[in-house]
């Protein structure tokens, strides 16, 4: 092989020279970032899993939210429709107890001496500083039965 320019001993080094280097590179390079490149994959799919995971719960989450905002709608309206029930109730016996008062202070009480007279004067003074959620009839009759008071009861 001489005639073709090869030369076995060279030839034979060389081969061993690139086993050597194959070997130190395998057991150095290829090794090392083959382990690392399987360490990243496996911390990938483990973030990937992690992530699957988190959306259901907040999937779950949000379910259970949105099912205790309904409840708390429900409730607050039932609240609400019982707050307004007991409003009308309420305003309805105000305003029955302010016709009343209103209707009792407009009829005059007869009476053998004046003291009766102002004494009910005196009753419509009060009843005048009526809340101001009774509505303005009533307070327009008080402002008519004070004026009649305040006029009957001048010295004549």
């Amino acid at each position: 092989m001489e005639a073709l320019g090869i030369n076995f001993g060279l030839l034979i080094v060389q081969i061993i020279a690139f086993f050597i280097v194959l070997l130190t590179l395998t057991a150095w390079v290829y090794k090392p970032m083959l382990n690392m490149m399987e360490t990243r994959k496996q911390k990938i799919a483990q973030g990937l899993e992690d992530a699957r995971v988190a959306a259901e719960a907040r999937a779950d989450a949000q379910k259970d939210a949105d099912k205790i905002r309904a409840e708390a709608q429900v409730e607050a309206s039932k609240i609400v429709g019982e707050a307004t029930e007991r409003a009308a109730a309420a305003a309805n016996d105000v305003k029955a107890a302010a016709e009343a008062d209103i209707a009792m202070l407009l009829l005059p009480k007869p009476s053998s001496s004046g003291i009766a007279f102002s004494e009910t004067c005196v009753v419509r003074l009060q009843h005048s500083r009526l809340p101001p959620r009774i509505n303005w009839s009533a307070r327009r009759w008080m402002k008519r039965s004070n004026a009649l008071c305040s006029m009957n009861s001048s010295p004549a």
